[in-house]
């Protein structure tokens, strides 16, 4: 778990990120920048590069960071197959019931 202090700078850490970004692409340069920005602030290289590949994904999915539907993670999208499979299943259990007792 995260100290409380370790958040606010991460977030702060996430909005210069989205500043940067031009789209999706975060240049070479800039992304340098950040991570001397990181190293300013207390947070390590290799979490930096984690929040920086975080807020490229949530622009490339078109969700704002922090908005809920980003937030969520679950969608009916990613529960959608399971929902088939289920029912899939569901009817092959429901036939083999009505050939072996009905």
């Amino acid at each position: 778990m995260y100290p409380p202090a370790a958040i606010p700078r991460a977030e702060k850490f996430a909005a210069e990120v989205k500043r940067e970004l031009e789209g999706p692409v975060l240049r070479q340069s800039r992304r340098r920048a950040l991570l001397m920005a990181a190293r300013g602030m207390g947070i390590g290289r290799f979490e930096a590069n984690l929040i920086i590949a975080a807020v490229q994904h949530h622009c490339m999915s078109g969700h704002p960071v922090g908005s809920k539907q980003a937030e969520s993670g679950v969608t009916w999208a990613r529960l959608a197959p399971f929902a088939v499979v289920l029912v899939v299943q569901a009817a092959i259990a429901w036939g083999a019931w009505r050939v072996l007792f009905g």
